[in-house]
This record gives structure tokens, C-alpha cells and sequence, in this order.
């Protein structure tokens, strides 16, 4: 009996410890943070597909607009040299796409153009930070016309039209242009905005190139840049015009 006493005496007393209630029970605020990010890549998916929908409808909607145009100044719309079939309506009915925000075209056919590429720079609409970065600053879709000349069609010169805050940058980076062109002048003169100014090797290009026509359609559109290079080494292109949605 005294062994007996004697083990039972020795038998530790166990003892359930409390569990504090936020940790037992199906309770979702022990899940916020990962309720938070579940909404978070939601939002960020419905906001891709929306945002690519869009910039895809726009090029849709852009190309449509200009297609009869280009086909009559250009005999092959929509072929950079490698589609295998540009008779199909699928081929000509819609624009290249490069990227979710980039669509592209390629045209030819025409004479003393070798060659013309339509770019449409859209807002990365298909990211979410993007597109609230828009909503902060103004960004503007663009449209950039590249066109390759003849160079036995053309004289070569160097001459730019551009917004005074483009034509400073375009000056300091453009080899052709801050070799060529030592000043910018103002574009008034040649009954263009203020806000434009002139970058020209030769002074009577400008007056060659700007017409009533041409001061027209910049005043109509948000008009960047107009630019002839014979530069090869910085660009592969001849005539770049640049402008805003």
C-alpha cells in the first residue's frame, strides 16, 4: 500500500491551458490580410481585362476610321513583309498587336515612300497603377506616323516643328538636330501657335513645309512633333509626326 501511495503521489498534476478566443473557432478576422489581397488581384485582373479590352477596341475603332484613306493612298495596307496571306479580310481588318498598349501597321506601295509604319502608343490602361497614375497625371494616347522616303526622291536636310517642351528635348538628344540646327525659333512667324518652334538646317524648308493646311491641322490636333532626319544612326526613319489622343 505504501508503494502504491507513493506512485500516485509522484504522478504530475496536467493542467489545460486557456486558448485565447481569437485563435479557436471559424472567425474571419484572423483572415482580413488575406481577404485584402484576394480583393487586391481581383481588382488588378477585372482592371487588365477592361483595360486591354479597351486599347483593343480603340485600335479597332482607329484603323477602321483610317483604313479607306490609307488604301487609296497606299497599294498594300497591313503587310510588314512576312504575312503569308494579305488577301484575307482578317489580315486587313485589324492592326498588328505588338503589345497589350502598342498596335501597329505597316503600309506600301507607294511612290517615293518605301515604306510607313502607324504606331498606337496607348495608356498601359491594362495595369492597375497605371491607370491611377492617369488619374494624377494627364497622359494621352498617342499616334506616330514613321515613313521611310526614297532617298533618290529626296534632298536631304534636317528640320523639325515641335512643341517648345518637346523641341528642347528633341534638340538635346537628336544628334542630326543639335549638329544641324543651332536654334530653336519660334513657329509664330509662320502662323502657327506660340507654343511651336522651328529646328531647320536650311531657312526655306520651313517656309516649303508649313502651308495654311498644315498650320490647320495643327491647330486642330494635339499635334507633337513633325520631324525629317537624314540621322540613320539614331533613327531608321525620315518623317516622324507625332500626336496626342
Amino acid at each position: 500500500s505504501d508503494s502504491f501511495k507513493s506512485s500516485s503521489s509522484s504522478t504530475p498534476d496536467f493542467k489545460i491551458a486557456e486558448v485565447p478566443a481569437n485563435l479557436t473557432g471559424n472567425r474571419w478576422e484572423a483572415y482580413y490580410c488575406e481577404a485584402i489581397m484576394m480583393i487586391a488581384l481581383l481588382g488588378y485582373l477585372i482592371n487588365f481585362l477592361i483595360g486591354r479590352t479597351k486599347n483593343s477596341q480603340l485600335a479597332t475603332t482607329i484603323f477602321r476610321s483610317q483604313r479607306d484613306l490609307l488604301q487609296r493612298n497606299f497599294s498594300l495596307v497591313g503587310d510588314n513583309g512576312q504575312t503569308k496571306n494579305t488577301s484575307s479580310d482578317e489580315q486587313i481588318d485589324t492592326m498588328h498587336k505588338e503589345s497589350e498598349n502598342l498596335y501597329i501597321l505597316w503600309c506600301s506601295g507607294r511612290i517615293s515612300i518605301d515604306s510607313m509604319l502607324v504606331e498606337l502608343r496607348f495608356i498601359k490602361r491594362q495595369c492597375l497603377f497605371n491607370s491611377l497614375a492617369a488619374l494624377i497625371k494627364s497622359i494621352n494616347d498617342t499616334i506616330v506616323y514613321t515613313m521611310d522616303y526614297n532617298k533618290d526622291d529626296m534632298d536631304t536636310f534636317v528640320f523639325c516643328l515641335a512643341r517648345k517642351r518637346c523641341a528642347a528635348k528633341l534638340h538635346r538628344d537628336m544628334n542630326d538636330l543639335s549638329q544641324f540646327c543651332a536654334e530653336r525659333k519660334n513657329a509664330d512667324k509662320k502662323g502657327l501657335s506660340a507654343n511651336y518652334q522651328i529646328l531647320s538646317e536650311l531657312g526655306e524648308v520651313s517656309s516649303a513645309i508649313i502651308d495654311t493646311k498644315v498650320a490647320d491641322f495643327m491647330d486642330k490636333y494635339e499635334f507633337e512633333f513633325l520631324f525629317f532626319t537624314i540621322e540613320l544612326i539614331i533613327t531608321l526613319k525620315n518623317l516622324v509626326l507625332i500626336f496626342g489622343e
